[in-house]
């Protein structure tokens, strides 16, 4: 899942008995504008590959094992590896049931 910098991204496991589990996020860019999240001068931007933060740890901080979650994409809550860039976050994840051990 791709999310542009800007928008928010919005995950749900159809289950109400489910959770999300996030497997890698990153936030950066590493494709040009006229692929991914299109921004002004792309056409020309010949210095668009300035990388990608991962950012797993905090995106599971905010969102593993729960139901559903929204989060807006932006800079403010992820460090910026491109400043001047219009950045974008991809995100890789998956719902399943997690089990609750009692003794």
């Amino acid at each position: 899942m791709v999310t542009c910098q800007g928008e928010r991204v919005k995950l749900h496991c159809g289950n109400a008995s489910l959770g999300l589990t996030i497997h890698s996020a990153s936030y950066g860019r590493t494709y040009p504008g006229y692929v991914i999240c299109p921004y002004r001068g792309a056409e020309d931007d010949k210095d668009y590959n300035c990388g990608e933060s991962d950012v797993t740890d905090t995106f599971k901080a905010l969102c593993a094992r729960k139901n559903r979650c929204r989060v807006k994409v932006n800079s403010a809550l992820f460090r910026d590896p491109c400043p001047q860039k219009h950045l974008y976050l991809t995100l890789i994840y998956s719902c399943g049931k997690y089990l609750i051990f009692e003794w």
